[in-house]
């Protein structure tokens, strides 16, 4: 699912993707608003890799098939991301929300008798809300005293708050937004 594809939506409304096939096999795709460099994405799609640059950041992309638009367009989020090999960021940001919500989930879930729930629940309340990385996030969990949360805590709570970037979430709402705008020139081209 992309988490902030409504918001990415807006970002690129005004685009217009503008597909260049080449020598070679190699496909161009510029996306962008005409006249500016606002949110302006290119990608190049060449045998099994995807090259991603512009104004949200640089990615390397490699698949199992050939790259190109209507097939990268039906991934998945998860999916897509797998197959990033490079990031010019950081590969996950910190969500503060999303880290409470999955301590929510094992407050619930937590059945060991000497565990006092409470109060290791508000400890780590308080760490999410003084983070804002993956790596702050998981230097904190490694200087606190997991027993404190039960034995199979160093094996989820490292990772709660751990999202995909938007940037790269943008990357793919940016393929399936072109691959439908160019689908229905086609369409229109065809009549």
């Amino acid at each position: 699912m992309i988490k902030n594809k409504e918001e990415i939506q807006r970002w690129f409304k005004d685009h217009r993707a503008i597909l260049t096939q080449c020598d070679e096999g190699i496909d161009i795709l510029d996306w962008r608003k005409p006249d500016t460099c606002m949110f302006a994405v290119r990608y190049v799609f060449d045998g099994c890799h995807m090259y991603v640059s512009g104004d949200l950041g640089e990615a390397v992309f490699q698949f199992t098939e050939n790259a190109y638009l209507e097939r990268i367009a039906t991934y998945s989020l998860d999916y897509f991301d797998e197959k990033m090999r490079a990031f010019c960021d950081v590969r996950r940001d910190f969500d503060g929300k999303e880290a409470k919500q999955g301590l929510d989930y094992w407050k619930k879930n937590w059945e060991e008798e000497d565990v006092n729930v409470d109060k290791a629940y508000n400890e780590l309340v308080e760490m999410i809300d003084d983070c804002s990385s993956v790596k702050e996030w998981q230097q904190k969990i490694y200087d606190y005293d997991l027993n404190k949360v039960g034995q199979d805590a160093w094996e989820w709570l490292p990772e709660i708050g751990s999202v995909i970037p938007i940037r790269v979430e943008s990357y793919l709402v940016g393929l399936k937004m072109a691959s439908e705008q160019l689908s229905a020139i086609k369409m229109c081209g065809s009549l």
